[in-house]
């Protein structure tokens, strides 16, 4: 029952996306997961990086990079469901490339997912 409530949630968000925007969505989420934890490991370890966004600066503590990601998954969701469908899918993709790019220059650096 406990599992119901978060799932009805789930349901009334994405209604009148289309199942491939869902899809989309599901994948930027899983590349914005692994920047969110990227970004928790530059909190860990402020000696060996450094954090590019100037809004929680280059050595963040794990507190602020969680309400920030938060922040972010929340906001970006509201984008995505207030343009319309029209603009939803090119949005989302556009969504995909940027956390991607981030996600590929901090394996470069050395972190890890």
């Amino acid at each position: 029952m406990k599992h119901l409530l978060p799932a009805l949630i789930l349901i009334a968000l994405f209604s009148g996306w289309s199942d491939v925007d869902k899809s989309l969505y599901g994948a930027y989420l899983i590349i914005y997961a692994a920047d969110w934890n990227q970004t928790l490991e530059i909190a860990d370890n402020p000696e060996d990086y450094y954090e590019n966004n100037p809004i929680i600066g280059e050595h963040p503590s794990r507190v602020a990079v969680n309400n920030w990601m938060a922040l972010g998954l929340v906001g970006n969701y509201l984008v995505a469901d207030v343009v319309g469908p029209k603009w939803r899918r090119p949005l989302i993709w556009t969504m995909i490339i940027a956390q991607g790019l981030v996600v590929s220059r901090n394996f470069q650096v050395g972190l890890r997912w």
